[in-house]
């Protein structure tokens, strides 16, 4: 809180006082106006992981499970279903003709109750082959349009973590 005290001398002083104290007022009262334009932001399908901080905690309130959550906990169905996401996403890239292999990359992927994708974080890891930024951003995009994760759930659902193309992994049966 603030509080000014005034000593008015003269008529002409006061004058003065009172146009500098609504000039202090109205910059002061531009200030949380400003202060909440970021809050304001809205998070793009697409965008790099450190900037759109705002908009991505607000967003993350829409996301209370984990894709591990959405499967009850079974891991296997987890990582089966998130291993089918990134063949699908290295299938989809190479047809695109966006080269992801020798790329370490941070992902944060949020699917929509039924299965699609509303939004895709991105970093790539400092190990990582350089990629064209731009060209990878549409790839992003155009593979979150059309993209469904086959398992439906309540709510909607999240995933982070790395990958690295080219894709190594091969499951087997465990019986």
């Amino acid at each position: 809180m603030i509080v000014l005290l005034q000593f008015n001398l003269n008529n002409n002083s006061m004058k003065r006082t009172s146009c500098y104290n609504r000039l202090f007022n109205f910059f002061f009262l531009l200030i949380p106006l400003a202060l909440n334009l970021p809050a304001q932001e809205s998070l793009p399908t697409v965008y790099k992981l450190g900037e759109h901080e705002t908009a991505l905690e607000q967003e993350q309130g829409h996301y209370s499970q984990t894709l591990l959550d959405a499967c009850n906990g079974d891991m296997q169905k987890a990582f089966e279903l998130w291993l089918g996401f990134l063949k699908e996403l290295e299938a989809f890239a190479k047809q695109s003709g966006c080269e992801l292999d020798g790329s370490s990359i941070w992902l944060q992927v949020f699917f929509r109750a039924d299965g699609s994708i509303s939004h895709i974080g991105y970093y790539p890891k400092p190990n990582s082959r350089v990629l064209d930024d731009e060209a990878f951003k549409k790839c992003l995009e155009s593979f979150a349009a059309t993209y469904h994760m086959p398992l439906d759930s309540k709510q909607a659902y999240y995933n982070y973590t790395d990958v690295r193309f080219p894709l190594i992994y091969e499951l087997y049966d465990r019986q």
